[in-house]
């Protein structure tokens, strides 16, 4: 191979690099360029244009072929002597593939998932090449912090190798506290993220000796730098931190009291997690006497300002998460006494509400914690002003949430079913009143007599006059987390445990529609309590199954109404009392699946709504049965054999599908989900569905009125097609899928569009129609299968030749083309 067939190879190559991107192209190139790598004067040529390539790639930051390039530069270190050629020229190329590499990170899941499969075979084909990404990080020609990505990749190579990682683990140490720990700048979260596998393999002995000592100095020194770095390192850590904790509370807590929120919100996670990573009960013990006297004064002076206490609070509430033992629960009622000291010594409201949020985590580790004092603190808040009684009712509902503990509160019921009163008479307490509610139903749930002066107080056809919903969704959607949880308890206990009065209270209609608000809720919190509740409430209540599955079949419908009007409306918020929110297709899907277990495991009688809701359009995919088909396969799993109850209700799923609620609604996407419904019926089962279906359309009214009707009766003539309010044309031809469709059932139109695609292709490929430059073999390859870049490729070394200026036609023609430069 001559220089200027190699040059010209190589510019032709780069030069179609976004114009062939099918699988078949792609492959024809990579056959091409790994036969020429033999060349030593092709692997010179096409390593420089690579890398001036990669380089321009990294300039202008598209991840747009990020893959092909790194791919090529695979092929070149794989197929060719590049890396013993010149070291300098092997510097260059790795720093360019780390470029590339970082921009390709950025990419699709596709093209990520790609560049690591590229990146981890050239390691295992060349464990030189390895070693000589190391040497370039180690020296800092490749900065890790501009290519996170690199270190992330070679760390999980190595990290699937124990041998090849205990070689460098102490490289990788090194590189983390330089470019972490000891940095003057704060580090990018990606650079701390890209040492997670490294954190997760660290010995007792790597912290004692190297980790420990940096963090904490640099916790002295400049810990808004570190703070976030220090938190995924101990998060990712794999060891039991009792031996560290106290040493990293010492420097942590003056960022805890900070006066900057990030400071004290990233400090105040440090801590639980060192707390949750303490298996040592004296560990727990020394890190509360050390914020007990920071909070007393005895240590750094009297905390002035509030948001200080509170820092200081909340990080003693994080020590609660600590795993459970005996020395646990003891230690919990000396910190309940301590916020109990704590509470009624400061008069600041924000502390007192961050008192009462601690109480409520350390007496949920302990119900022996809960004594007197703690029942009269609370029922003296109850009385408080608004901020301060929503505040104890928020602990009180965590303390319920123990069964050991109901019994104590009973004297609490006098005053939680005044609040009741109050919160459902007054539209402002309306919050006050769900959580009392809550409450006073949870003690009537296990206290006979608490049960009796609900009855007698009349309780439930209080709410049920001024809420028939209980919560209204519009105030449900809202709330916060928390507030929003409580609204579930209530629910729960609701249904669980008072069933029967409440559904002879309130319509099964919309306590279903709230339970569906839960299931589709945007929080993954929200949704995973409404998971396990709703088990439990079709298991205690099963005939509020069908209720609820017809309930979600008319959600899907409102939520798909409210797309449509979302897609046509220039309006951004679209406001839906019962859809407050669109919730993605998954998360439907998911509540799809979890209704089904409950329901079919509860009532069979429902198979009928399982189905039309399966395949329902607005969770359905261009494959119509394939949400069908996995919830199937999750039902079978829950010992649930759907396909037997299929068979044996055909005759009642046929006639709910082509009822009024099915086929005959005037619904349009009711009406879809009917005809999938049918459509996987038929697959299933195609004889008994085509008989029910056969004796349905036989006995419609208007069944034989168009018989009698001829071919011009049913013609429609001046028809005007309108999208939206414009009117579209009749045309002669029309594009479909890349080809051109005409009237007269004709193909010029398409064979001249191809043609013209086709000679555009090599016009972009070379910059030429004919130029005397190039070699009559490449240009011939060229000619002869344009439109095809695998043609081209596949044959481009070949040594078959055609006519320069014809291309041959079907039968006898010869088309001649005319070619000109431009």
């Amino acid at each position: 191979m001559t220089t200027e067939i190699a040059s010209l190879l190589v510019e032709v190559i780069f030069s179609t690099t976004f114009i062939y991107d099918d699988r078949g192209s792609r492959a024809a190139v990579d056959d091409v360029v790994k036969k020429a790598l033999g060349e030593t004067l092709f692997m010179r040529a096409f390593a420089g244009t690579l890398v001036q390539f990669m380089e321009k790639q990294f300039k202008f930051q598209s991840y747009i072929g990020c893959h092909r390039l790194l791919s090529w530069s695979c092929l070149l270190l794989t197929n060719s002597q590049f890396s013993s050629v010149s070291k300098n020229a092997m510097c260059r190329l790795a720093q360019a593939q780390a470029s590339v590499l970082h921009i390709g990170m950025q990419g699709s899941s596709h093209v990520r998932r790609t560049c690591k499969k590229i990146l981890f075979f050239l390691f295992s084909k060349a464990p030189d090449i390895y070693r000589t990404f190391m040497d370039e990080l180690r020296d800092s020609r490749i900065t890790y912090k501009d290519c996170p990505e690199l270190t992330l990749l070679m760390l999980e190579f190595s990290s699937a190798n124990p041998p090849s990682f205990d070689q460098w683990k102490q490289n990788f140490l090194e590189m983390y506290v330089n470019a972490v720990l000891n940095s003057r700048e704060k580090p990018p979260k990606g650079l701390s993220d890209a040492f997670i596998p490294l954190f997760s393999r660290l010995t007792h002995e790597d912290f004692k000796t190297t980790v420990i000592p940096s963090s904490v100095k640099m916790l002295k020194r400049n810990p808004e730098i570190v703070l976030e770095s220090v938190g995924i390192l101990l998060q990712s850590a794999k060891l039991d931190l009792s031996k560290y904790a106290v040493e990293i509370l010492s420097v942590l807590l003056p960022q805890v009291r900070h006066a900057d929120e990030y400071r004290r919100i990233a400090a105040v996670s440090i801590v639980r997690c060192l707390s949750i990573k303490s298996s040592s009960p004296d560990a727990i013990e020394a890190m509360f006497n050390a914020v007990k006297l920071v909070i007393g004064g005895c240590s750094e002076g009297r905390l002035t300002f509030p948001y200080q206490r509170v820092g200081m609070i909340n990080a003693l509430q994080e020590l609660s998460n600590s795993p459970e033992g005996k020395h646990l629960h003891s230690l919990s009622k000396t910190i309940c006494y301590f916020l109990l000291s704590c509470y009624k010594d400061d008069g600041n409201e924000e502390v007192k509400l961050a008192c009462l949020s601690c109480l409520a985590a350390w007496t949920s580790k302990c119900a022996d914690a809960i004594q007197p004092d703690v029942i009269s603190l609370i029922a003296s808040g109850l009385k408080e002003k608004e901020t301060l009684r929503r505040g104890h009712l928020r602990c009180l509902r965590v303390m319920c949430q123990s069964a050991d503990v109901l019994p104590q509160m009973s004297s609490l019921l006098a005053v939680l079913i005044q609040l009741v009163k109050t919160g459902y008479t007054k539209a402002a307490q309306r919050l006050d009143g769900i959580y009392s509610l809550l409450c006073v139903s949870k003690l009537a749930a296990v206290d006979v007599k608490a049960d009796e002066t609900i009855i007698k107080e009349k309780i439930w056809s209080l709410v049920s006059q001024n809420e028939p919903q209980v919560v209204p969704i519009p105030l449900a959607s809202k709330l916060s987390i928390e507030d929003c949880l409580a609204c579930h308890d209530l629910f729960e206990v609701m249904l669980v445990d008072h069933s029967q009065r409440v559904l002879e209270t309130f319509a099964a209609k919309t306590l279903m529609q709230f339970i569906l608000f839960l299931l589709c809720h945007p929080n993954w919190d929200i949704r995973r309590a409404a998971y396990n509740s709703t088990r439990r409430i079709l298991s205690a209540t099963p005939q509020l199954s069908e209720t609820l599955m017809v309930e979600f079949s008319c959600y899907l419908s409102v939520v798909g109404e409210k797309v449509l009007q979302m897609k046509m409306s220039d309006t951004e918020n679209l406001v839906d009392a019962q859809v407050p929110f669109v919730p993605s297709v998954e998360v439907m899907v998911k509540t799809l699946i979890i209704m089904s277990s409950a329901t079919l495991a509860a009532a069979p009688s429902a198979c009928l709504q399982v189905v039309f809701c399966s395949h329902h359009p607005c969770i359905g995919t261009a494959k119509r049965n394939s949400v069908w088909r996995r919830v199937q396969k999750c039902l079978h799993k829950h010992g649930v054999d759907v396909i037997g109850l299929v068979t044996a209700n055909v005759v009642g799923l046929c006639k709910g599908l082509l009822g009024p609620t099915g086929l005959m609604s005037g619904n349009h996407f009711a009406q879809e989900a009917a005809i999938n419904s049918l459509s996987t019926l038929m697959s299933m089962l195609p004889g008994e569905t085509y008989m029910e279906f056969e004796k349905y359309f036989n006995n419609l009214p208007d069944h034989s009125a168009h018989d009698m009707l001829s071919e011009n009766d049913i013609q429609e003539d001046d028809v005007v097609v309108r999208l939206d309010s414009q009117d579209i044309c009749k045309g002669d031809s029309f594009k479909y899928l890349g080809s051109m469709i005409q009237g007269n059932s004709e193909i010029d139109e398409d064979v001249s569009k191809r043609i013209g695609a086709g000679w555009m292709k090599w016009r972009l490929a070379s910059g030429v129609l004919c130029d005397k430059k190039v070699p009559l073999k490449l240009k011939d390859k060229f000619y002869s299968g344009s439109p095809s870049g695998h043609a081209v490729w596949s044959r481009v070394l070949a040594s078959q030749e055609l006519p320069h200026s014809t291309i041959e036609g079907g039968g006898n023609e010869n088309v001649t083309l005319d070619v000109w430069t431009y």
